[in-house]
């Protein structure tokens, strides 16, 4: 018995094409086993207005980036690791 793909050669070229679109972002799955493929300017520039509501965040007096960057991984899966680490440059 041989192996057979389980996507098409054109649903295959698509999904290279998604892969290579550094304008958009594909998440993975939430909750349910759904894909979604969002515009990356307007998923950071929705996380930059939840980030800036003062009545949710509020700024402190130093940069506690560094210290929480270090205790990340006890906590979080490697997958999202990667992702949080490119936009937070610590030495």
């Amino acid at each position: 018995m041989t192996n057979q793909p389980n996507l098409t050669h054109k649903q295959r070229r698509a999904l290279v094409a998604l892969r290579e679109n550094h304008d958009i972002m594909v998440p993975p799955a939430d909750k349910e086993s759904t894909t979604v493929v969002l515009d990356k300017a307007d998923c950071l520039q929705e996380v930059y207005r939840q980030l800036s509501d003062p009545s949710t965040y509020k700024p402190t007096a130093i940069d506690l980036t560094c210290t929480y960057k270090q205790k990340i991984p006890i906590s979080l899966p490697i997958v999202v690791l990667v992702r949080v680490y490119r936009y937070l440059k610590c030495p």
